[in-house]
């Protein structure tokens, strides 16, 4: 594809956004199509007021990342500079099988990351030097000639054509999916009485986070199928 070519990128998460940046440097116009309200993706963040009246954040998606291939060590290291990521060090737990579900800690080499002061800070970093259009779901696209035409729920079929289409969304977005029943509970707790806690629990829960991140206020986010067994809940119970 020659510079110069006017290109669609349908989903506005890191994939999509570092996509898009590749191929705005490379002289393209690029248009960045998201159905949510604003870039992001999987890192996304849910935000509110206690009854009290003090604000709290909850990263309801991915709940930190790695940096692993020198490209991407150095994309990161411009986060941080930037101030949209810092370093984060849990104490990681893994449970065991019931019916004795013991926490048994591990060790990794790998450094874990946060967005600061929310886990959308590095997608909002990257979407400021793109043209990113919100809250457009798109539904369909069509073939005329040598170009593209998208239709959206918002607005049916854009006014506008593209040379090329970029999908980068997960792969059950464009089809449907049936998924088993999930709970998810987010609760604050008192200062210090978790500590950095990152658990990953086999069989009922799927991993719960004291959220002492970089940026966090102390909220709590549990993880998992919608029946939780006597094993499980007594294992939480002990650590806790």
């Amino acid at each position: 594809m020659k510079p110069g070519s006017r290109i669609a990128v349908i989903g506005a998460g890191l994939a999509g956004l570092s996509c898009a940046q590749a191929l705005q440097t490379a002289g393209n116009e690029v248009v960045v199509f998201e159905k949510s309200r604003g870039a992001a993706g999987r890192m996304s963040t849910k935000r509110g007021d206690s009854d009290s009246g003090e604000a709290w954040q909850c990263d309801t998606g991915a709940q930190y990342f790695t940096a692993r291939s020198p490209a991407f060590q150095a994309e990161v290291q411009h986060w941080q500079a930037a101030g949209v990521a810092a370093e984060w060090a849990p104490q990681l737990q893994v449970f065991g099988e019931p019916p004795r579900a013991t926490a048994v800690p591990i060790h990794s080499p790998d450094r874990r990351y946060v967005g600061t002061p929310r886990m959308t800070a590095p997608a909002r970093h990257l979407a400021e030097t793109l043209n990113v259009r919100t809250q457009t779901t798109l539904q369909a696209l069509r073939r005329e000639g040598s170009v593209w035409r998208l239709r959206s729920a918002e607005h049916d079929w854009l006014g506008e054509h593209f040379d090329a289409v970029v999908l980068a969304v997960p792969a059950f977005a464009g089809a449907d999916a049936t998924f088993g029943p999930l709970v998810t509970l987010l609760t604050n707790y008192m200062q210090g009485s978790l500590g950095t806690l990152l658990a990953l629990v086999a069989g009922a829960i799927a991993w719960l986070d004291a959220m002492r991140q970089p940026g966090r206020t102390r909220l709590l986010l549990i993880d998992g199928p919608a029946v939780l067994g006597p094993a499980e809940i007594e294992a939480l119970d002990a650590r806790n």
